[in-house]
C-alpha cells in the first residue's frame, strides 16, 4: 500500500504543470529631453461668455500644431481667476523663461479706452485698466513676448505697452469697436480670423497679421459694418527678426 502511494505521488508529481520563466521586460528605451525652446502661452478669457473662453481656450492646439519648432507650455485662464494670481502667473513664466522662449499672452473680452472688462456669473467685475496691465507685463521686460488683446479699442493699450521686445497685436483701433462679443458668439471675428490664420503652414508673425486683418475686412464686410475695426500691430525693434520669421 505504502509503495502505491509513493508511486501516485510520483506520478501527480509529473502531471504538475511545469514552472514557466517570468517573461523577459522589453527594454526600457530612454527617450532624448525635448530640447526646443519654449513657447509660453497664457490666455485670459476674462469674460465669462462662450466667445472670450473659445478664443483663448482654443488657441494653444493651433500653435501646438503649427510651431513645431517650439514645445508650447499652455496656461488657460478663465474670468473666475483673481487679478493678483494672473499677474503672479505672469511673473512664474517669466522667471521660468531662458534665452530663445517666446512668451505669448492673449486676453479676449469686452473693452472701453484704455479698459479690459472683467464678468463672471454673468456679474460685472473691476475691470483691468492700462495701469495694471503694464503691471502684468512688467517682468517679461527684456523677454521676447507676443501681447494678444481682443476687445473694443484695444488699441489704446498699444502706446504705454510698447516695448523693444514685445509684439502688441490688438482687435481694433485706439477709438473703434471690434466685433462677434455678442452673447452666444462662438468667437470674436478677430479671434476667429486669428485661428484661421494660424492654421495655414510655415508662415510668420506677420503673415498671421496680415492673414488675421484680412479675414477681419471681409467679415465685417459681410456683417455691412460702417466703422471697420482695423486691428493694430506694433512690433518692437528687438523682434523684427522674431515677426518675420516662419515659426508656424
Amino acid at each position: 500500500m505504502r509503495g502505491a502511494l509513493i508511486g501516485l505521488g510520483l506520478l501527480l508529481a509529473g502531471c504538475a504543470a511545469p514552472v514557466v520563466a517570468p517573461p523577459i521586460p522589453a527594454p526600457v528605451v530612454a527617450q532624448a529631453p525635448d530640447l526646443r525652446p519654449r513657447l509660453w502661452y497664457v490666455g485670459l478669457g476674462l469674460f465669462g461668455e462662450s466667445w472670450s473662453q473659445n478664443d483663448v481656450g482654443q488657441l494653444p492646439a493651433e500653435l501646438t500644431q503649427g510651431a513645431a519648432g517650439f514645445r508650447v507650455v499652455p496656461i488657460v485662464l478663465n474670468e473666475t481667476t483673481e487679478p493678483s494670481v494672473v499677474e503672479k502667473t505672469i511673473a512664474d513664466v517669466a522667471a521660468a523663461t531662458v534665452p530663445g522662449d517666446i512668451v505669448m499672452i492673449y486676453a479676449s473680452t469686452h473693452g472701453a479706452p484704455g479698459l479690459l472688462g472683467r464678468a463672471a456669473g454673468g456679474q460685472e467685475l473691476e475691470p483691468i485698466g492700462t495701469a495694471e496691465l503694464t503691471r502684468w507685463m512688467a517682468p517679461l521686460h527684456g523677454q521676447d513676448t507676443v501681447l494678444l488683446l481682443s476687445a473694443c479699442f484695444a488699441g489704446s493699450f498699444i502706446p504705454p505697452l510698447q516695448e523693444s521686445h514685445r509684439i502688441v497685436f490688438t482687435a481694433a483701433r485706439a477709438d473703434r469697436t471690434s466685433f462677434g462679443c455678442q452673447a452666444g458668439a462662438e468667437h470674436t471675428v478677430f479671434g476667429d480670423a486669428l485661428l484661421q490664420a494660424l492654421a495655414r503652414p510655415g508662415i510668420s508673425l506677420r503673415d498671421v497679421v496680415a492673414a488675421t486683418r484680412a479675414t477681419v475686412t471681409a467679415q465685417e464686410r459681410e456683417l455691412h459694418v460702417t466703422q471697420p475695426s482695423q486691428p493694430q500691430v506694433s512690433v518692437g525693434a528687438d523682434v523684427t527678426r522674431l515677426y518675420n520669421a516662419p515659426i508656424f
